[in-house]
């Protein structure tokens, strides 16, 4: 049994060395009468044999501590050697950017998921009421929708349940979209309507009574449209807001007309 605080990498080591020497049938010999005999002749012997023990554990356990600080300074080193930006600037841009899994996880939550408009679909893929199209916001997969009144909604593809994709087709026209998995159905508002076997079946199972489907719909965006486009974002900032209005105030002018003189 190892001290506490013993490195992994130590305990593991002992153990495979343990589980070595074991196969050896001399050692299982050795054991075996070694079992049959006290540690020390006396008290004495004993707690000599014990604090001699205490005293080889701690001096593996610190060169241990020692070697896997030393393994971590080389790992840093290594990884910052790696990450270093070219000295030619912003002119190249190095692989390493792309494969980079802290990079990419601060570009999903900084662009797509915070508070930016990302442009999901036209307004003309949603010809009609009852239609709906795929689109994507960064690695979220989204679904737009035009519903029965005409109002543009967008909300995460997946199915609160068990998070398998809603909608499978690219495009197409329904009055209500019912998830393939366990047959869970939503509005095209986003909100979930239908609960299969919500009562359980036979007087089993089923889902709790205070449990509340409109509290359970997947992620909805807020959307937003200019000149034909439509942007959504799921954060609830202002800031959002006032972007599009100010592209809005940018947007050039139809020419007028000349009148003829």
């Amino acid at each position: 049994m190892a001290p506490p605080k013993t490195p992994q990498a130590v305990v593991d080591k002992i153990n495979a060395d343990v589980n070595e020497a074991l196969r050896q049938s001399d050692i299982v010999q050795r054991l075996a009468q070694l079992s049959a005999e006290p540690i020390g002749g006396t008290p004495q012997a004993t707690a000599a044999y014990m604090r001699e023990e205490i005293e080889r554990w701690h001096k593996v356990i610190k060169a241990a501590n020692v070697e896997a600080r030393l393994i971590d300074a080389r790992k840093d080193a290594m990884e910052a050697t790696a990450h270093r930006w070219p000295e030619e600037g912003l002119t190249r841009v190095p692989y390493w950017v792309y494969s980079d899994r802290d990079l990419y996880e601060e570009e999903q939550a900084r662009i797509f998921r915070g508070p930016t408009w990302n442009f999901l679909c036209l307004e003309a893929e949603l010809p009609g009421p009852n239609s709906y199209r795929r689109s994507n916001l960064g690695a979220m997969p989204v679904v737009v929708t035009r519903d029965q009144d005409g109002t543009l909604h967008a909300f995460e593809n997946r199915c609160a349940h068990r998070g398998s994709l809603l909608v499978l087709n690219e495009s197409g026209e329904a009055r209500d979209i019912i998830c393939v998995y366990h047959n869970w159905s939503y509005d095209l508002a986003g909100n979930l309507t239908g609960v299969a076997f919500r009562k359980g079946l036979g007087g089993k199972g089923g889902m709790p009574a205070q449990c509340r489907p409109e509290d359970h719909g997947p992620r909805k965006l807020r959307l937003e449209t200019l000149s034909g486009l439509v942007f959504g974002t799921l954060s609830a900032r202002r800031a959002a807001a006032r972007a599009i209005s100010r592209a809005r105030d940018r947007r050039p002018h139809p020419p007028r007309a000349c009148a003829r003189r």
